[in-house]
């Protein structure tokens, strides 16, 4: 049975939201890029602590950089580690590797389906970085998001064996197509 009748809706981020002034969060939101990836630290009330946004390499040294500021602002804002959440779109696989490092460092990460993003952000004429955080942000404010949980190896090869069947079978799909082209001629 559900807790909730709005089942769009992320019920540890509600009950989390409903335990915690949301001005005791913070809310990490990431914009990613293959290289180089965008992050905002901001309260639960989507008030930004940063005055501009952060860029973060998509690699271990990025990962250092970004819990470096989390834990300095943390402790500026006097917010607890346990109450902050890392928020970004549905992670590609090029980012998959990232967040399953946050997740195991302990903190709550969670995701955004982009059109959900996107309904959210204060402008939807253009698209930047700024305002995609934006969206990012009040997409979880709104608790239209998921917990993002770490990908074991059975995933990752059942991912993987999907792929390379989706690949056959175009193969296959294109050789007995020339077949049957060199057959009528």
């Amino acid at each position: 049975m559900k807790k909730d009748i709005y089942p769009q809706e992320n019920q540890v981020l509600n009950e989390k939201f409903a335990s915690i002034s949301p001005d005791k969060m913070l809310l990490v939101p990431i914009d990613y890029a293959k290289k180089e990836h965008t992050a905002q630290i901001c309260l639960g009330t989507g008030e930004l602590l940063l005055k501009n946004a952060m860029h973060i390499h998509n690699n271990a040294a990025g990962i250092v950089f970004l819990e470096k500021q989390i834990a300095s602002t943390s402790k500026r804002v006097k917010i607890n580690r346990e109450n902050v959440i890392i928020c970004m779109e549905d992670p590609p696989d090029y980012v998959q590797n990232f967040a399953d490092k946050l997740l195991f460092d302990g903190f709550m990460c969670v995701r955004v389906n982009a059109k959900e993003a996107k309904n959210f952000r204060t402008n939807t004429r253009v698209s930047n970085d700024v305002l995609d955080l934006n969206g990012i942000t009040q997409a979880v404010i709104n608790r239209r998001c998921r917990m993002i949980e770490p990908h074991d190896e059975l995933y990752s090869t059942m991912r993987m064996s999907s792929r390379i069947r989706k690949r056959l079978m175009k193969e296959r799909t294109r050789s007995e197509e020339h077949t049957s082209e060199l057959q009528s001629h």
